[in-house]
């Protein structure tokens, strides 16, 4: 059926459902880079693992699907600090994915995502510090998932049941 113009009900469906898919591809990317950065810090002893990582979370996020359908957007916390996040198209609405919103629930405070009024949209920052810490990040994350290639796929076998010394299992 054509709704007048050019597109017919099949089509948009079938658009929606892509779109969707799409939209859920990137979640469980969110949720592995929620992961690998959960990991990182915990190794070094950090109480709050994903304090201070909003922007490079959210950038790395970006970079990965080279932003389509998605906006880099940013507000001020309670401490007048940006918060980041990415706000994404799911083919029925815009969503909002926040790989660190958990820094401000173990705080008990509100997170700025969860009200977006007032954020900005945002481009990326150059500077060289958070490109460092992005590699790091993007580095993990590759090294998490060859984890789970390699049968790995808990963070609890990552930061110490590894006898392999990072290397495949035999």
């Amino acid at each position: 059926m054509d709704r007048g113009h050019g597109v017919t009900t099949d089509e948009a469906m079938r658009e929606r459902e892509t779109q969707k898919n799409y939209y859920l591809q990137v979640l469980e990317t969110a949720s592995r880079i929620y992961e690998t950065l959960e990991w990182q810090n915990v190794t070094r002893g950090k109480d709050n693992p994903t304090k201070g990582e909003c922007y490079v979370a959210s950038a790395l996020l970006y970079n990965i699907y080279k932003g389509k359908d998605m906006d880099l957007v940013k507000k001020k916390d309670h401490a007048g600090v940006w918060h980041w996040w990415i706000e994404i198209w799911d083919g029925t609405m815009s969503r909002v994915i926040d790989i660190t919103r958990e820094q401000y629930i173990r705080e008990g405070i509100e997170c700025p995502s969860d009200n977006p009024v007032g954020r900005t949209k945002a481009g990326r920052m150059g500077f060289k510090s958070y490109k460092n810490r992005m590699k790091i990040l993007e580095d993990n994350l590759e090294l998490m998932n060859k984890m789970d290639e390699w049968g790995h796929n808990s963070i609890h076998r990552v930061t110490g049941g590894n006898q392999n010394g990072g290397e495949p299992p035999p």
